[in-house]
Parts: structure tokens; C-alpha cells; sequence
């Protein structure tokens, strides 16, 4: 984690801190009313999922009512309130006579400026403290069923805590998400991430033939929702340069609407990995 990231990633912290949230689910509901913010859901431009607006010395939030699902609300009024907490980002959006700045796009959404991936961080943090999924990730098996039950109990995405599964746990793994066949994104944990061959795998990259991810791919047409599948095999199967005698255990799950596939690599192989 570079040092800005960690900045932003402790305001956060240090904002639950003072509000005395000590329990999940976080209510940034609630956080936003406690800091004084007027909070409302209402019509916005398309792709756009939440906007901050200031009047004079007041400030308040604006959650889209066309945001798909309640985590994907939740984490729109968290980044708005990175934007509010994070230091320089009022002054650098309401410069002049701006009264109200809207944020396009979602978590991770390409070409987005700096001030807007701080307020992703910032609200990952709030949404997904690592003080307390720290303590809960690797108690539990590294699973589909486990990052979607982590999900429920924190009320957030199965895609965003798939990611922060991937920050903060101490196994061998790899979040990835895939879209026709092709990866959009991957997150490495940090004990993956030592080793060179495990970034060989990028944005754009195809999904390895006779994969459980390639399979739901190829079947997503007629699927509604929800379906997992799961495999083992070679580690080489996803990371060219790994060891042959490194295996992975993949488990994934196909995203109905969102047209995705989330995929869940646990790589095994201890001695290699520590």
C-alpha cells in the first residue's frame, strides 16, 4: 500500500474511531447525519451514482435512485463521504462556484481522476474496516461461500469483498473478475504477490481454457444468477511462470446481469510461499 492510499485508508479509520463505530454493518447513513451532511436518494444522470453539493457553509449527499442494489448505494454515499473527510477535496471540487459534483461510474471504473480513487479507498475502508474483517477472513475457508457470507455481514458487494478478501488476508490468493471470457481485473494478496510469475496475469488477459470460470463464461446466456462451480488443477493453468508442483484451487461464480464472472484462486504450495 503506497503512502497516499495509506493516508486515505486511515482517515477513514480515524473517522469510525471518533464516531465510536465499533460494530458492522457500518451505517454511512447514519455517519453522514451524525457529521451534519443532509442525505437524500433522487434522480441523477445516467452513470452517475452519487453527487456532494454545497450551499454556503452546508454541505449534503445525493445517493442516485437509479443504484442497483443496496450495497452498490451504500458504497456510492460512502465515497461521497471520502470526498467530504479526505483532506484537499472540497477545496479542489467547489473551487470557484461549484455547488455540486457528481460522481460517474463505479468502484474501480477505468480513467477515473485521483480525488475519485481516494474516495473509493476511503469508502472501502469505512464500508470494510480491516480491523474487523482482519480477524474474521482466515478463520474461514478461502470461498465463494465465505467472501458471500463475509458480504452479508458487512452489507457490501460480493465483488468488493472479494477485493478487500484479497488485501488483507495471509493465504495465497487471487480475486479476479472476467467479462466474455477476458479478465477485467485482478487483485493479488500480498504473500501471492511476492512472487514475480504471479503478475503475469493482467487486464485483457484470456481466461485459461477448461477453467470453472471459462465454463460459466460460456454458459452465462442461460444462467440467471448465482451459479458456482469449482476446480483444481496446475497452478500453470493461470500463472505461466509458477513451480509444476504448485496447485490452485479455483472457485467462481457467475454474475446474471452484470454479464461477469467472479473467480476466487487459492494457490497451494506452502514451502514455495512463505
Amino acid at each position: 500500500m503506497k503512502g497516499r492510499e495509506r493516508e486515505v485508508r486511515q482517515c477513514a479509520t480515524d473517522l469510525l474511531a471518533h464516531l465510536s463505530v465499533t460494530t458492522v454493518p457500518v451505517d454511512p447513513v447514519r455517519i453522514a447525519r451524525r457529521q451534519g451532511l443532509a442525505v437524500a436518494e433522487g434522480p441523477l444522470p445516467s452513470g452517475v451514482y452519487g453527487a456532494l453539493w454545497k450551499r454556503g457553509n452546508r454541505f449534503g449527499i445525493i445517493v442516485s435512485d437509479a443504484c442497483p442494489t443496496p450495497g452498490h448505494r451504500r458504497f456510492s454515499l460512502a465515497h461521497e463521504l471520502g470526498h467530504y473527510h479526505v483532506d484537499g477535496h472540497v477545496e479542489a471540487m467547489f473551487a470557484g462556484d461549484t455547488e455540486q459534483v457528481e460522481s460517474a461510474g463505479e468502484f474501480l471504473h477505468d480513467g477515473k481522476s485521483p480525488l475519485e480513487r481516494e474516495a473509493d479507498w476511503f469508502a472501502s475502508e469505512l464500508l470494510v474496516p480491516a480491523s474487523q474483517l482482519g480477524s474474521r477472513i482466515d478463520e474461514r475457508p478461502a470461498s465463494i461461500a465465505t467472501l458471500q457470507s463475509l458480504a452479508d455481514e458487512f452489507q457490501t458487494s460480493l465483488t468488493m469483498m472479494a477485493i478487500r478478501h484479497a488485501e488483507l488476508t495471509g493465504r495465497a490468493t487471487a480475486s479476479i473478475l472476467s467479462r466474455d471470457g477476458r479478465v477485467e481485473w485482478v487483485f493479488s494478496s500480498r504473500r501471492l504477490a511476492r512472487h514475480d510469475w504471479s503478475r503475469e496475469l493482467r487486464r485483457g488477459d484470456p481466461v485459461p481454457p477448461g477453467t470453472a470460470t471459462l465454463s460459466l463464461a460460456r454458459d452465462l446466456p442461460g444462467l440467471t444468477g448465482g451459479e458456482t462451480r469449482s476446480a483444481a488443477g496446475p497452478a500453470r493453468e493461470w500463472f505461466d511462470g509458477a513451480s509444476p508442483h504448485l496447485k490452485v484451487e479455483e472457485d467462481a461464480v457467475e454474475m446474471g446481469s452484470y454479464g461477469r464472472v467472479l473467480t476466487l484462486l487459492v494457490v497451494h504450495g506452502a514451502t514455495t510461499l512463505t
